[in-house]
């Protein structure tokens, strides 16, 4: 592990209120195996039945719970938070650290969800997540946790038994690792319910579409099924404070200075729940997807075509990468070539032609450029000007129609972006 690299981020970029927490840490005997972070807002008492699992399964695990709440949260929500962090105080014996910060044997509770210590205002899970990374981080650098992995999950998951195996031994190529996921029902009705299968397989149809495409970002990006290696997070400097989307974010940078893990473990397990603690994802979306059912609206998704258009660009990636001189331009689409040269990309070639000598760099370069933000950007503009989107169904069925046809399976990006299979080998993310 680079401490240079470690300590620059920790003397750079922690928040001074947590920084106060980590020279109080600093002075504590205990030592841990591993580290698991989870951000906690208006929870009830069933997380404490969570807790209660897992560090009955993992008596070598500290758990960070992040408690929180923004200043334009309800009031309601900030009594839902004192009422857990009392609640988890009086079943394990704590000491203090702070004024707002408390250290048992396998919990390090951190409250930020009511009174003086609320997160400003639009701040919520990014930071959440930040903070409790931040010290896992510094607690791993500290010799205090044993594995250098971030664990990071949310308070609706079950964690399978071998969630922490998995990633014991495997190779520091790897910046980031992503579990297998299944929502259950938990306590949504039948018709939420069938919402949120649709919306999961939408994730699974967004991958997949990504897979056909080429594209290395192929990776599901869910902040509760997600580990990140301790160094690779110094590198891309943490999570970022965003109310939502911030595993998108973070996974994308990861993706550029190393390799992400397909987890080969049983699936996280996710608690089907209404929920509105953040902006968009499972919650809003799973809600939104009810109420079209009820004006007898279908689930629309990205047209297939979408990523055609995507695969034609990563083709043409490669060929101009193997033959930069040959300006092979005009091969481009019409529409693709008026896109990519509305979003700059013929001055990118221009760079790297004189830049980047060899044809694997330049690829490379062009793919952390060309990242997964901008692939979803592509598919948001040619699915909002050109390709009008589908039911679901229709989706998947037409996109496993193109990649039959296309010999999807026989294609490889020569990336240097790639994941972990079950083989062993390095692999395109999301490859299969």
């Amino acid at each position: 592990m680079s401490k240079c690299l470690i300590q620059k981020y920790l003397a750079s970029y922690i928040r001074p209120e947590t920084r106060e927490v980590l020279e109080r840490l600093m002075n504590i005997k205990d030592r841990w195996k591993k580290v698991l972070v989870i951000p906690c807002k208006n929870e009830g008492l069933d997380f404490v039945n969570f807790l209660k699992e897992i560090i009955h399964k993992n008596a070598d695990l500290l758990i960070v719970v992040v408690i929180n709440a923004n200043s334009q949260d309800r009031s309601e929500c900030q009594k839902a938070n004192e009422c857990l962090a009392q609640t988890i105080k009086s079943l394990w014996t704590f000491e203090g650290l702070t004024q707002s910060e408390s250290l048992s044997k396998n919990i390090l509770l951190i409250e930020r969800g009511s009174g003086d210590f609320l997160f400003p205002s639009k701040q919520g899970v990014g930071l959440a997540r930040r903070i409790g990374s931040d010290i896992a981080l510094f607690l791993i650098t500290n010799r205090q946790i044993e594995l250098p992995w971030i664990w990071t999950t949310d308070t609706d998951a079950k964690l399978p038994n071998d969630y922490f195996q998995c990633l014991e031994g495997i190779s520091s190529e790897f910046s980031a690792a992503t579990y297998p996921f299944v929502h259950l029902q938990g306590e949504l009705n039948a018709s939420n319910y069938r919402a949120l299968k649709e919306y999961e397989n939408f994730l699974h149809y967004y991958v997949k579409g990504l897979r056909f495409s080429g594209s290395p970002y192929a990776y599901h990006s869910i902040g509760s099924c997600l580990a990140i290696r301790a160094e690779a997070y110094a590198k891309v400097r943490g999570f970022p404070l965003k109310q939502a989307g911030e595993d998108f974010y973070v996974l994308n940078k990861l993706a550029k200075v190393g390799k992400i893990l397909k987890v080969n473990s049983s699936p996280i397990q996710l608690s089907g729940r209404l929920s509105d603690r953040t902006p968009f994802g499972t919650g809003p979306s799973t809600i939104e997807i009810s109420n079209n059912h009820l004006q007898g609206k279908s689930y629309l998704v990205y047209n297939p075509r979408c990523f055609q258009i995507l695969r034609d660009l990563l083709i043409f990636f490669e060929t101009w990468s193997n033959m930069p001189e040959a300006k092979p331009h005009p091969h481009l689409p019409p529409k693709l070539f008026d896109y990519f040269l509305k979003v700059g990309g013929f001055e990118q070639l221009a760079s790297l032609e004189t830049r980047a000598r060899r044809a694997s760099d330049r690829l490379r370069r062009l793919h952390e450029w060309f990242d997964a933000f901008q692939s979803l950007k592509l598919v948001h503009y040619f699915s909002a000007n050109h390709y009008a989107k589908i039911p679901l169904k229709d989706a998947l069925e037409d996109l496993e129609k193109a990649a039959r046809f296309s010999g999807h399976e026989t294609r490889r990006s020569q990336s240097r972006i790639g994941v972990y299979t079950e083989s062993g080998q390095p692999q395109i993310c999301g490859e299969s």
